[in-house]
């Protein structure tokens, strides 16, 4: 424990000074020195300490009994300052870039699957550091500078490797750019047209999110669970000399491998996928209606991810809509059998749209009240402090220092730039008139402030909330036009989808320490890797497929480009009596998201979730049920074994994504090269 007479200690004092340069002073160290008369010019701060904080805190730490609550281990006090070079050093961008390009690619396919993403967070550090332990004496240490892999690198790895695994869904290669597609608007996009859009999108986000730190991190103090879980874990890893995460790596690597070849064994052998077991038992009508047994990987993995509600809650939307509405709408003849998907599409949109509204909603009643109550908070505490000092004791002391921070003419210039290209881009290659354009990227601005809170104080980025919004608001500055509709919530998306990713990853950092610099860097060359994997990836999946089709359902562009054709032709070009259910979905959401804000936990952990029924109504019957295995089997396994459940559960799931979504860029290779199964399905 820090107090006045350990620093009045001349001892002390003096390992203090002189270690000038090499120290990391914290918060409660300053604290303690301003109750303890050292000269603030004594030590280099990595901080700016405002000289209001300062004699602030002389006049709060008066005696020793206020100096009392400061607990701080003598060897805790200082730590060695790592340079931005020492963090952001190639092996360290280099491995988080790698790793996250293979998590983009999954994504892509994943995707246009379900409409998810995998988070890169954990899977990337734990693999950075695992590569970093395999070869630490030998090519790979020597070649990157020679020393150990540091807890702060690895923090630069995965952000690298975050940037780079968001791309599919921030450039919108898995909703805006199929739907743009599916609403046959002549447009045909070049590798060239794909990497501008990417550049654009993507970049625009990322610099606008660096003013947003201060406010977020370091005076509102946002949670940001998923950012803070991926900081305890790296410290965890490097504190422990990689305890368990040797074993988790092996558990990715070895459930991918065997994704891999099991997909692999599927595109030759079709039956092994996807088993008709109703038509073996004399049922193929009900084969005909999607219910059949899916032995994919990466479903048992998201069902792994997921967990018995969502995937139970899909198995609902599934008997719902295929079950029971399907059978009312072909019985009464509104629909043929066939084409029940797509009568059933609009009450899925309306079961997601209005759950996405809904807690979009509930996110800004959260925000504001949140807002209040530190408000209040602050007012309560200040006593006799006026407000703006009040407002600066309660920011937290940064830990970057003045060198360490993105510098301001770093994102104010790719701001302007990736404003410029945007701008460009769109006007020539979409045909958007200019000033739509800067009504999207004012919209985006601002929703990506809506998202960066969101994350923060709940983890969920509310991507489909903000994008529908924008639908809604183009359809009026634009009527009738899908293609303006459809570009300008993919521009909305992805700047809050940027702009909270790199906020988590900052948040990261600021736990760790780690220079925003450094991180700044690392998201530069990662979002350049994500583009580099995202592009041929969307181009050689729909080169070899219809999307959407078979193979991929594209839920997330079906839902975009329905709702732009809806606000575009209005209700009278919709299926018979598909809207009165679409409504009576709609209504139904609201109550339900009402109730689980009343009702007590006990209950509400039974109720369905809503954006999960909708889904199922979207996607094949058979995803549902692979899905709600692989969370049986997770549970099963927490149950058995919950310690090594625990521990290894993530990696498993992560494992199984990942070898099936690689394999699937070799399947498509596969397809266009004109390779057959040897036994196809049977008729």
């Amino acid at each position: 424990m820090v107090t006045k007479s350990f620093l009045e200690e001349p001892a002390n004092r003096s390992f203090a000074h002189q270690n000038l340069g090499e120290l990391d002073p914290r918060n409660s160290f300053l604290a303690a020195e301003a109750a303890s008369g050292i000269e603030p010019s004594g030590l280099k701060y990595r901080g700016k300490v405002p000289d209001r904080w300062a004699e602030a805190q002389t006049a709060l730490l008066a005696d020793e009994s206020n100096v009392e609550p400061i607990h701080m281990e003598k060897d805790d006090m200082f730590e060695r300052r790592e340079t931005v070079a020492e963090q952001a050093t190639p092996r360290a961008i280099v491995t988080g870039c790698a790793l996250g390009a293979i998590v983009c690619c999954t994504n892509v396919y994943f995707g246009l699957k379900t409409g998810w993403g995998m988070g890169a967070n954990l899977i990337v550090a734990t693999l950075a550091f695992t590569v970093s332990r395999a070869f630490n004496f030998n090519w790979y240490t020597r070649l990157f500078g020679g020393k150990p892999f540091t807890a702060k690198e690895n923090c630069v790895a995965q952000t690298a490797g975050v940037a780079a695994g968001s791309l599919s869904s921030a450039c919108a290669f898995t909703s805006a750019i199929p739907a743009l597609g599916m609403a046959n608007v002549g447009i045909h996009y070049s590798y060239g047209q794909l990497v501008l859009w990417c550049l654009a999108l993507a970049y625009f986000g990322l610099f606008f999110a660096v003013p947003l730190r201060k406010q977020a991190i370091l005076r509102d103090k946002l949670k940001f669970p998923s950012g803070t879980a991926t900081a305890e874990s790296i410290r965890a890893m490097h504190s422990s000399h990689g305890a368990g995460a040797n074993a988790k790596s092996k558990a990715l690597v070895f459930s991918a491998v065997g994704a891999a070849l099991w997909n692999i064994l599927c595109f030759f052998i079709v039956p092994m996928g996807t088993l008709p077991l109703f038509t073996w038992f004399g049922a193929p009508a009900v084969t005909a209606r999607g219910l059949l047994l899916n032995t994919s990987p990466a479903f048992v993995g998201a069902g792994m991810f997921m967990g018995l509600k969502v995937t139970v809650s899909m198995l609902i939307g599934a008997a719902l809509g295929w079950g029971v509405l399907g059978s009312i709408a072909v019985s009464n003849g509104w629909v043929e059998d066939a084409r029940v998907g797509s009568w059933l599409l609009w009450v899925s949109v309306a079961f997601m749209v209005a759950d996405a509204l809904f807690q979009l909603a509930n996110i800004f009643f959260v925000l504001i009240r949140s807002a209040l109550a530190r408000r209040a908070a602050r007012n309560a505490a200040a006593g006799n402090i006026n407000a703006e000092l009040a407002a600066e004791l309660e920011e937290e002391i940064d830990p970057a220092g003045e060198d360490e921070q993105i510098p301001t003419s770093w994102w104010v210039g790719g701001l302007i730039c990736s404003t410029a290209l945007c701008t460009v881009l769109l006007a020539v290659v979409f045909d958007i008139p200019f000033y739509l354009v800067f009504v999207g990227l004012f919209l985006g601005c601002i929703l990506a402030i809506v998202g960066v809170k969101a994350t923060g104080e709940t983890d969920i980025n509310p991507l489909s909330g903000v994008g529908r919004i924008t639908q809604l608001i183009y359809a009026g500055l634009a009527p009738g036009d899908v293609r303006v509709n459809i570009v300008a919530a993919a521009m909305a998306a992805a700047g809050a989808c940027q702009a909270a990713d790199m906020m988590g990853d900052l948040k990261t950092g600021h736990i760790l320490k780690a220079a925003p610099r450094a991180q700044f860097i690392a998201q530069i060359f990662g979002v350049a890797a994500g583009i580099v994997m995202a592009v041929p990836a969307w181009i050689l999946f729909s080169s070899a497929y219809e999307i959407p089709g078979t193979e991929f359902n594209a839920p997330s562009a079906k839902m975009m480009n329905a709702v732009a054709e809806l606000l575009k032709d209005g209700l009278g070009n919709l299926p018979p009596h598909c809207i009165d259910f679409a409504v009576g979905a709609f209504f139904l959401t609201w109550a339900i998201n009402f109730a689980t804000k009343f009702l007590p936990p006990h209950i509400t952990k039974w109720i369905p979730s809503c954006m999960a029924v909708g889904i199922a109504m979207m996607v094949t019957i058979d995803y549902s049920i692979i899905m709600f295995l692989g969370a049986l089997m997770f549970y099963w396994w927490t149950k058995k074994r919950p310690q090594q459940a625990d521990d290894l559960g993530a990696a498993v799931a992560s494992g199984l994504v990942l070898g099936e979504g690689l394999m699937g860029l070799v399947r498509a290779v596969f397809q266009l090269a004109g390779l057959k199964a040897l036994v196809e399905m049977p008729e």
